[in-house]
């Protein structure tokens, strides 16, 4: 069974957080109903946008990954519509240098646009550890123009998480 992160938050409501993109949609539908009911999300990561790129940081299959990760963020979409506050779908990226590049962020962005204007969308910093311990963090020019393209892309609600982490150790190619 795929993982999944199950916490409670001061609030004592039951918040899950399905990090896990590959579920099977049976599953993934079922997993929205109970944070549909309990207040809580259903955190998509959205690793990259080309297969290529997709495969090159998870390991599995970017075709199948991709498709998948699409049809969840339309799945929980549809459930979220009868809720709109808090958002039961939020669709986050992290933001790797070489990696996940602004052209990566524009086609996710377009897609949730298309999809629904109103899903949260959360820019990540990346910093380095593990396998990718040679990248450097994400810097802040390479998230602020993430943002404004994912805003120029039609999304109403983009954030930069973990600010703390940008730095300026390169520039981006446009």
């Amino acid at each position: 069974m795929p993982p999944t992160h199950i916490k409670h938050h001061h609030q004592n409501k039951l918040e899950e957080t399905a990090t896990y993109k590959l579920f099977i949609p049976a599953l993934k539908g079922r997993l929205s109903v109970v944070s549909l009911t309990s207040g809580g999300i259903v955190k998509i990561d959205w690793k990259a946008w080309t297969p290529q790129v997709y495969e090159a940081l998870t390991g599995v299959n970017g075709v199948k990954a991709v498709e998948r990760v699409k049809e969840n963020v339309k799945l929980v979409n549809e459930l979220s519509t009868s809720r709109p506050e808090p958002p039961l779908l939020v669709v986050s990226t992290l933001l790797v240098p070489g990696y996940v590049t602004i052209e990566e962020v524009e086609h996710i962005a377009e897609f949730l646009a298309n999809v629904n204007p109103n899903i949260p969308y959360v820019l990540l910093a990346f910093y380095p550890k593990h396998l990718m311990s040679d990248l450097p963090t994400t810097s802040r020019e390479h998230a602020f123009k993430a943002y404004e393209v994912a805003r120029n892309a039609g999304l109403k609600e983009v954030f930069i998480g973990n600010v703390w982490l940008l730095s300026n150790s390169y520039t981006v190619k446009t």
